[in-house]
C-alpha cells in the first residue's frame, strides 16, 4: 500500500498487517469480545462503516507525526531518519513519541535526542526500526 505524502487528518496510525506484513495506514481500535488483545487499523475513523479493517502487529502501530521529511515523505513513530551531510554522531536515530514532552523525537543510541520539528525539513526517512533494524545496530 502507497503511503500519502501528505497527512492532512489527526490519528492516523501505521502497522504492518498480520497476513502478509504490509503496510497499512488509517485509525487505530483495540479488539473487543473474541478480538481482545488483538489491534486493528481501519481505513476510516468509523470502524462499522463500509471500510477495510486489517488486523496488524502490535509492536509495529506508530502514530503519525504529521510532518513531513525534506522529501515530502510522511513521518511516523518508528521511521529511522538521516540527515545528510550532518556532523551529528549517532545517525540514523529513530522517531520516538516521548509523553513528557507530548513530542516526537529522533532518538540516537548514545547521544541526545533531537526535537522533531527541529529536523523534518531536512531530514530524511531512510527506513524504519522493524524493517531496517541493522540501520541502527539491530537486526
Amino acid at each position: 500500500m502507497e503511503v500519502s505524502k501528505t497527512i492532512e487528518t489527526i490519528g492516523l496510525y501505521r502497522g504492518k498487517r498480520i497476513t502478509d506484513g504490509e503496510w497499512v495506514v488509517g485509525y487505530v481500535y483495540p479488539g473487543v469480545g473474541r478480538d481482545k488483545g488483538k489491534w486493528f487499523i481501519t481505513e476510516t475513523y468509523h470502524m462499522f462503516t463500509d471500510s477495510r479493517t486489517f488486523e496488524v502487529i502490535p509492536h509495529t502501530i506508530g502514530k503519525a507525526t504529521l510532518l513531513e521529511d525534506k522529501n515530502s515523505i510522511a513521518i511516523y513513530e518508528g521511521d529511522l531518519i538521516d540527515i545528510p551531510g550532518s556532523k551529528k554522531k549517532g545517525l540514523p536515530g529513530y522517531i520516538k513519541y516521548r509523553p513528557k514532552e507530548a513530542s516526537f523525537w529522533l532518538c540516537r543510541k548514545g547521544y541526545n535526542p533531537i526535537w522533531l520539528a527541529e529536523i523534518d525539513t531536512w531530514g530524511i526517512v531512510v527506513g524504519n526500526i522493524y524493517d531496517n533494524p541493522e540501520l541502527i545496530g539491530g537486526g
